[in-house]
């Protein structure tokens, strides 16, 4: 407008560089660098340091990879300080690794160490990332090109990470590359309708779909879910194992997971996998158990040390399972002591051994307080006047203690929560058919009834949760109890006939012998003693 044009001479047009810098996430390396070297890595135990590891040092790189994929090269070389810190390695002096750092970052589960490696941990991270983009629609996300590009990364572990909630399954597939639905072969009763097919499923899979329960609102669509957790909600731990092509489902067939149990200090924990490992350093082998040792072994190492770390038995007065680790260390720094020092044989060392194991039995073990238990009388009681009483699975009785319907299910292969869910929503719709108003409900599955009184969200237990919350809001007068299972065995029968059938519900016209005996001795108020 005024004229005015640009001189060359004296601008300049700057461009950012098409990409990420390579140095961008250098600063990570630097702060784990200063968390960990210095004084620390002299004075520390092996077991401290895995610990400053795990709770100082990688939650520092996991603050960056929750929304970044971080370079592989900053990865690895977190990986090399994290591997240097732990066996006191340096570019100076390089000091013998004594595990393979596979099995280090392995859980503690499956052999490993409790650490992790970076790049599979950046991975499940992002995995988390696009499980929340997917299923927070309502959070005030804010656009960002580079959160979406590492979104994308961890786009493949997410996807292998899902599975479908059947509700109504009118939007699920019975197998990936087939447009027959679940709703086409199977009603919410359980009926099914072979004539769809044109061929006979085998016997085992079609169990496994009966087993699946149907939400009784037929509008509720199929809603997907993570596979690897309890609650259906997601795992980072199961991400972590899918981003290192393990299967969370499928155990280590090396477990040692005991070890990290036992009644005794950090450092011989860690002796002991090392042992397990075959990795304590020698002069026989470098690495493994002494040769000479081995020879006095009748089972495998693993299941010797295992059977006397967990032994409950006792000596002198002592547990053993503490004085046997306390013993196998000891015994170890006495070896060393007169191999490399020339001591000589200290001809008291058990009585050494015995006083470490009494003085660490009274520091940590028997200053624990247990609760005393006493007896108590258990049985079942009448509902108050006008009142109905359900006992899961699955029983209706009145005010005197007379039955009104009696039922089973047979669930097939579902866990103990599972079952009580379908029997109770069985209950409940029995109970309103009935035009019940005043119900107690009686479960003795402690979980349930946190369940019914909380609105705790679990993805694994619907469409059953849903149904059963619904139900009780039928019901004007509603109490929920848990009762011990000396108080519910005739539901329990019940459950057992149930498990036993060949069909998938009975509601019985007539109650079972067993049963109707079990109902007389709770109207006469037989009881039986529980320690509690």
């Amino acid at each position: 407008m005024a004229g005015q044009k640009v001189n060359k001479n004296k601008s300049k047009i700057f461009f950012s560089p098409n990409g990420r810098n390579g140095n961008a996430y250098n600063f990570v390396i630097e702060r784990v660098q200063d968390k960990l070297f210095g004084w620390k890595a002299r004075v520390l135990s092996p077991a401290g340091k895995r610990v400053l590891i795990n709770s100082a040092s990688t939650p520092i790189v996991e603050y960056y990879m929750q929304c970044c994929a971080l370079l592989a090269k900053v990865c690895k070389a977190v990986d090399k300080l994290h591997r240097d810190f732990l066996w006191v390695s340096t570019e100076e002096k390089r000091k013998l690794h004594l595990m393979n750092w596979n099995t280090v970052i392995l859980p503690r589960d499956r052999g490993g160490l409790g650490m992790v490696e970076m790049q599979p941990r950046n991975e499940a991270y992002l995995a988390k990332l696009y499980w929340r983009l997917a299923n927070e629609q309502e959070a005030p996300w804010l656009p960002c090109s580079r959160t979406w590009a590492a979104c994308k990364k961890g786009g493949p572990i997410f996807k292998r990470g899902l599975k479908w909630i059947i509700n109504n399954g009118v939007a699920t597939n019975l197998w990936e590359e087939a447009d027959l639905l679940v709703a086409d072969i199977r009603d919410k009763g359980s009926n099914w309708f072979q004539s769809v097919l044109s061929f006979e499923l085998p016997e085992e899979l079609q169990s496994q779909i009966q087993e699946v329960p149907f939400s009784l609102d037929l509008n509720t669509k199929d809603v997907s879910c993570w596979a690897f957790s309890k609650d259906g909600s997601f795992s980072l731990k199961s991400a972590y194992l899918l981003a290192k092509w393990l299967n969370p489902l499928n155990p280590s067939a090396f477990a040692c997971e005991w070890i990290w149990k036992v009644a005794t200090t950090p450092r011989i924990m860690f002796f002991l996998w090392l042992s397990i490992h075959n990795s304590v350093p020698t002069c026989e082998n470098k690495l493994g158990v002494p040769a000479d040792c081995k020879k006095n072994f009748l089972e495998d190492l693993g299941v010797w040390l295992h059977l006397n770390c967990t032994s409950v038995s006792s000596q002198h007065g002592m547990p053993w399972k503490i004085t046997f680790p306390m013993g196998v260390w000891h015994l170890w720094l006495h070896r060393n002591a007169y191999i490399f020092k020339k001591e000589v044989i200290d001809e008291e060392y058990h009585m050494q051994c015995r006083r470490k194991a009494v003085e660490f039995y009274a520091i940590a073990v028997a200053g624990k307080v247990q609760a005393e238990k006493h007896t108590q009388a258990i049985s079942w009681q009448k509902p108050p006047a006008g009142w109905t009483k359900l006992n899961t699975d699955g029983i209706l009785r009145n005010e005197h203690g007379n039955w009104i319907n009696r039922f089973a299910r047979n669930c097939g292969k579902v866990n103990s929560v599972m079952a009580e869910l379908w029997a109770l929503r069985d209950g409940l719709q029995m109970a309103a058919t009935e035009n019940i108003h005043n119900l107690i409900i009686e479960l003795d599955a402690l979980a349930v009834v946190h369940l019914m009184k909380n609105s705790i969200i679990n993805f694994s237990l619907e469409p059953l949760l849903t149904d059963c919350r619904l139900l009780l809001r039928k019901f004007p007068n509603l109490r929920i109890e848990h009762v011990y299972r000396e108080a519910n065995q005739c539901a329990d029968a019940l459950a057992r006939i149930g498990s036993n059938s060949d069909v998938p519900f009975i509601l019985f016209a007539h109650p079972p012998p067993m049963v109707d005996w079990l109902c007389t001795l709770d109207i006469e108020g037989a009881f039986c003693n529980r320690l509690i």
